[in-house]
């Protein structure tokens, strides 16, 4: 597929396709003569002339660290040896130019890569020092608003169906009864119930999902307003929801929704250690229950009927 193609207006590359594709098979620098009357269709006096005179393709292969990504190719009139030396040592150090752009480019990806892990590790050690649930939610709703810019990241949990705001970056005492607080509650729940992250602005089909997270904007004259859930073993327990200048791209968006996966167990963690003891041993004996009196699990029934016959005898 061609990338960029200079003059514009060429009709026809296909007498370019063949050096193009020996140059990646071979990998390395080539020429290829064409046959006489072969024409790019530029349309040209200059192609005319091209095209009447013996010309060839002149292909350079773009190979970075042994991944190839492209080739370049000249369509030319042959001149005399020393002439199309120098066309070839010229096209040889323009592919050059762009193995290097390449690396570049490679780089600064395997930067941004290794700033989200960062990033990741960063927010994950931030919510285990933390004392408590709210002590957690809090400090990383800050550190997330500082490290993305936002104007305001809220951090919710699930409440038996509903989303509860715990924490609001940069805001120690909230009326949790507040518009505010609900508004940002009402678009968590969208992000929770659809169990993916959601943006606004929004078009098509996709404005029908963040209703409440454009009412959100329109309350507050936010440009952007997006969430990611926050799971633990797949399940959605919480959300974080954005509010800043600008929507987020589809790949920062995928990113945020992997640290919600990292945090969800983080803030269950924190969540369990706060619960009192009646508490966790409510919850043990209802998992007991389900798993004695519910479907499958036939090995703990059999287990139980077992236990029960040999108490009666």
């Amino acid at each position: 597929v061609p990338a960029a193609v200079w003059p514009a207006g060429l009709a026809d590359l296909a007498p370019l396709a063949p050096a193009a594709e020996q140059a990646l098979q071979q990998r390395r620098g080539l020429v290829l003569p064409l046959e006489a009357g072969t024409s790019t269709g530029t349309g040209t006096n200059t192609s005319a002339s091209t095209s009447a005179a013996a010309s060839a393709c002149l292909a350079y292969p773009i190979d970075v660290a042994g991944a190839l990504k492209g080739a370049v190719v000249l369509h030319a009139v042959q001149r005399a040896d020393a002439q199309w030396q120098q066309v070839q040592r010229r096209v040889h150090w323009a592919s050059a130019w762009l193995v290097d752009l390449f690396r570049q480019d490679s780089l600064a990806q395997q930067q941004a890569a290794l700033g989200r892990v960062q990033l990741a590790n960063a927010l994950v050690a931030t919510a285990l020092e933390a004392r408590g649930l709210r002590a957690c939610a809090t400090a990383l709703a800050n550190a997330l608003a500082q490290r993305l810019g936002c104007d305001r990241v809220s951090l919710g949990l699930d409440d038996g169906g509903r989303m509860r705001v715990l924490a609001m970056s940069h805001t120690a005492v909230f009326d949790a009864r507040s518009d505010l607080v609900r508004q940002i509650a009402d678009a968590m729940d969208e992000s929770l119930d659809l169990g993916r992250p959601l943006a606004w602005p929004a078009t098509g089909d996709a404005a029908l999902l963040v209703q409440a997270h454009a009412a959100r904007a329109a309350a507050a004259g936010l440009a952007a307003v997006w969430s990611v859930p926050l799971t633990d073993q797949g399940r959605p327990v919480g959300v974080l929801c954005f509010e800043g200048a600008s929507a987020p791209t589809p790949e920062a968006l995928a990113q945020l929704a992997v640290l919600g996966d990292l945090l969800g167990p983080v803030l269950v963690l924190q969540q369990g250690h706060e619960r009192s003891a009646w508490q966790r041993a409510h919850d043990a004996l209802r998992a007991g229950s389900q798993a004695l009196f519910g479907p499958g699990r036939h090995g703990v029934k059999l287990l139980a009927g077992c236990g029960a016959l040999l108490l009666a005898v």
